[in-house]
């Protein structure tokens, strides 16, 4: 495992979120699929398509071993607007698509919260 304490922040094109945790000298990731990959300041920008299993597994693959101890997520707003859906059966499909796609990064992701517990006794 790596010990460094990690912040992880999806769909953060900016940085700005994560800006006070990297100027404390925590190690930052900031994923977004409009990124070049580059790192400065603590913070790394990488380039993931969080609307993909393959995007979804690169971060999976990244922060496996990572002390992650805070996460931030920035969804896309049109992945989660319901505006036209009652007059679009695509727009509802497409919505439910989102959501569930939304739900899956969100466990997904959360596993890096989960700590196991230590046996005691």
């Amino acid at each position: 495992m790596n010990s460094k304490p990690t912040v992880l922040s999806l769909y953060d094109y900016t940085g700005v979120a994560v800006k006070p945790w990297a100027d404390a000298g925590v190690e930052c990731f900031c994923i977004d699929n409009q990124h070049t990959n580059h790192t400065t300041n603590n913070t790394h920008f990488l380039n993931f398509d969080l609307h993909s299993e393959e995007g979804l597994q690169g971060v999976v693959n990244l922060m496996s071993g990572r002390d992650v101890i805070f996460g931030f997520a920035f969804p896309v707003c049109t992945d989660l607007a319901v505006s036209g859906a009652k007059l679009s059966p695509r727009k509802r499909l497409l919505i439910q698509t989102s959501r569930k796609r939304l739900l899956n990064m969100r466990l997904i992701v959360m596993q890096f919260f989960v700590r196991p517990t230590q046996k005691r006794g």
